[in-house]
């Protein structure tokens, strides 16, 4: 089993996407359901950090991101063998520029 941690800028990320849902879009269940989808697929991470593919890009990356798609939403996040840690790096809507996001 592995621990899974989120960095700072992803806890963030999950923040501004459950306000922006339930402030701006005006629905709150919706902003409840897609937080609780997102852990939930986080939680996962623990038993299957690999059960999701690579993040491939024309540019190379520093590290290798693998990506989980909840709904409408990226999950990011690498995994470390050695430490036996999964990092969630970045929570993003799925339409927006990955390439200036992730690096």
């Amino acid at each position: 089993m592995y621990k899974v941690e989120f960095l700072p800028i992803a806890k963030q990320d999950l923040k501004d996407t459950a306000f922006y849902i339930r402030d701006e879009l005006k629905n709150p269940s919706a902003a409840v359901k897609i937080v609780e989808d997102i852990i939930e697929a986080s939680e996962r991470l623990k038993d299957f950090p690999y059960a999701n593919p690579v993040h491939t890009t024309i540019r190379p990356l520093k590290n290798e991101y693998r990506k989980a798609v909840i709904n409408n939403y990226l999950l990011f996040y690498s995994v470390s063998e050695s430490e036996k840690t999964v990092t969630i790096y970045r929570i993003v809507y799925g339409r927006r520029d990955l390439n200036s996001i992730i690096k």
